[in-house]
C-alpha cells in the first residue's frame, strides 16, 4: 500500500472511529489533558491537545491525540475558550476532567493573564 493510500485511509476511515471510540471513553472516563502550543511550518499557530485516561482493555494509563486547533491567537483566553469548546462539543462532562498539563510558556502561565485559574473557576469540581 502507498503512503498516499495508507494516509487516505487513516485521515477518513480509521480516525472517525478511533476518534469516536475516545469520545465515549472521555464521557465515561476520568481523564487528564496535556495541552501544547506550537507553530507549524506555514507560520501557523497551532494548540495540540492530547487525553489522557485509564483504559479498562489494555489495563494501563494511554496517551491519545485528540485535536490539533489551529489558532488565530494563542492567548490564555483563546486557549482557555478553544479546550472548553472542544469539550463541549463533543458532550463530555467537565467534571471527568482531572487535570490539565501545560508546559511553561508564557500563553500557558503568562504574567499578564494566566490560563490556570479559568479552567479553576469553571464548573468542574475536581480540579
Amino acid at each position: 500500500m502507498s503512503r498516499t493510500t495508507a494516509c487516505y485511509k487513516m485521515k477518513y476511515g480509521l480516525a472517525k472511529t478511533i476518534k469516536e471510540n475516545i469520545i465515549k471513553t472521555l464521557k465515561e472516563t476520568p481523564f487528564s489533558l496535556n495541552l501544547d502550543e506550537s507553530t507549524s511550518n506555514a507560520q501557523e499557530s497551532i494548540l495540540a491537545i492530547l487525553v489522557q485516561f485509564y483504559d479498562n482493555n489494555q489495563n494501563e494509563v494511554v496517551v491519545h491525540h485528540f485535536a490539533s486547533l489551529k489558532m488565530e491567537s494563542c492567548n490564555s483566553e483563546a486557549v482557555f475558550k478553544a479546550v472548553v469548546n472542544t469539550i463541549e462539543d463533543n458532550n463530555i462532562p467537565m467534571a471527568n476532567l482531572i487535570s490539565v498539563l501545560m508546559d511553561s510558556c508564557n500563553t500557558m502561565r503568562g504574567k499578564k493573564r494566566v490560563l490556570k485559574p479559568d479552567y479553576d473557576q469553571t464548573k468542574h469540581p475536581t480540579y
